[in-house]
């Protein structure tokens, strides 16, 4: 039998058979916080390293906060990760279950660098070393399904890819979510397009460059393109910090949804936040001096968030601020246009913005 406890953030319970304390989290099902291991329903069990997740969302359970304000840094037992040159990728990753050793990318051409795939080295760090010259080149013509390596033995590995002009599109790694996740550290050279949304109209190519990386602490972007279309950190549970050379102008829709732990990122170049574009993010305090539009449900259902100064601000979309239930300060431009329901239960924030009372 279990016994429902609720949360401003999600539903917690105590199973009073068991003892377990538990969640149910971004659709996920129930994790159970304290049980001998983390289990991830139906009955899927996340090895020892796999437990950050579970210290993420049982901080978030206990304080609501998440933390995340801290200036992190790896801890000393990770292998150090070099900083990429213009071309390469750099990745600290984690094997802890050899039945789940795979480790994958879909890499491809950038918009302007015409047809085919161009050379690229992939070092996989077990002494395991391929190369492509690439179709463009006249080569041995290579495909994301050549982009895979199996690793026989469990441990930390520095991953090393080495692209050129036309195989430098990361669109994602894989595979995604708990526990086969596996990436610790990314850090990409600012020559890495990681957004590539011109190419055919933006429609065959994914761009979800981290998405359900669910053991992922830190990104480096070198910021060409800015930041991936769609979904780009979605679940990425554990993420601390992300740092990007040249500071995005817009913010993709679902960017940052769950990221629970990332409290700081740079928004002082952000001139538009695209709809839903931090829809669930655990950010407290949203510093926007040049941005002028947020879109549909743009900044909702962010239950830490507290303040938002965006005094350029002049059109929000419907559902702007939706379900921020925290949120105690607005400041908008004066001429601001509000869509339907912007402030639907932000019970903290009165008066409103847009003169409702909802």
């Amino acid at each position: 039998m279990k016994t429902k406890k609720e949360s401003g953030y999600f539903d917690g319970y105590t199973d009073e058979d068991t003892g377990d304390i538990g969640a149910e989290v971004s659709g996920q099902d129930v994790i159970r916080l304290n049980a001998p291991k983390v289990i991830l329903s139906p009955d899927t069990p996340l090895l020892t390293k796999a437990q950050d997740l579970a210290g993420a969302i049982n901080e978030l359970f206990q304080s609501g906060s998440g933390g995340g304000d801290e200036d992190w840094t790896p801890p000393e037992d990770w292998l150090p990760v070099p900083e990429p040159g213009d071309y390469e990728i750099y990745l600290l990753v984690d094997i802890v279950d050899v039945s789940s050793t795979n480790l994958g990318f879909a890499l491809s051409r950038p918009v302007d660098a015409g047809t085919g795939y161009d050379s690229l080295t992939i070092d996989w760090g077990d002494g395991t070393i391929q190369s492509w010259l690439g179709s463009e080149n006249g080569g041995t013509s290579w495909s994301q399904s050549d982009t895979i390596h199996t690793y026989t033995a469990i441990g930390q590995y520095i991953v090393k890819i080495v692209a050129s002009a036309g195989s430098c599109f990361l669109q994602r790694i894989t595979p995604t979510g708990n526990p086969e996740s596996k990436v610790l550290i990314a850090k990409l050279g600012r020559e890495i397009v990681v957004n590539n949304d011109s190419i055919s109209g933006g429609t065959d190519h994914t761009q979800r460059a981290f998405y359900r990386q669910s053991r992922l602490h830190y990104v480096k972007l070198g910021g060409k393109g800015g930041l991936p279309r769609d979904h780009g950190f979605h679940n990425c549970y554990v993420l601390r910090k992300v740092e990007i050379a040249i500071p995005p102008t817009i913010i993709p829709s679902q960017t940052f949804v769950y990221c629970y732990n990332l409290k700081k990122f740079d928004f002082s170049e952000v001139t538009e936040i695209a709809n839903s574009g931090l829809y669930y993010s655990y950010f407290s305090k949203l510093d926007l001096p040049k941005c002028t539009s947020i879109g549909g449900s743009g900044v909702a259902y962010c239950p830490i968030t507290k303040e938002v100064t965006a005094p350029l601000c002049a059109s929000i979309g419907n559902n702007g601020f939706i379900g921020d239930f925290g949120i105690e300060k607005a400041v908008f431009s004066e001429n601001c246009i509000f869509g339907t329901n912007c402030f639907q239960n932000c019970f903290s924030l009165i008066p409103r913005p847009d003169g409702s009372i909802n």
